[in-house]
């Protein structure tokens, strides 16, 4: 890949970060269990997680019922999976109640 090539996949990236806000996953006790940044609701039911700390990481998808958005909403979490594709960045792929 060429160096502008690398240039505009970043900038791409970069944007579509932009759009994520932050979140808490929650858990059946409506406690706390994870922190950090989730995709846009405009995006559907089909949303992704990136977390704060990834050593929350291994026990999250068991965990995970509530999804809290930091402008307080909330969404029923549907199904809650790592991606196995997470080498550059742990994040998780889940479905909410719409």
């Amino acid at each position: 890949m060429n160096e502008e090539a690398v240039r505009q996949l970043i900038d791409l990236v970069e944007k579509r970060r932009a759009t994520f806000v932050r979140a808490m996953i929650l858990d059946r006790d409506n406690q706390l269990v994870a922190t950090g940044e989730v995709s846009p609701l405009s995006e559907g039911a089909f949303q992704v997680f990136h977390i704060d700390n990834p050593k929350d990481a291994d026990t999250l998808s068991s965990k995970a019922v509530i999804l809290r958005r930091s402008d307080g909403s909330e969404q029923k979490i549907l199904r809650f999976e790592r991606c196995p594709h997470t080498q550059y960045s742990t994040h998780f792929h889940f479905e909410i109640e719409t």
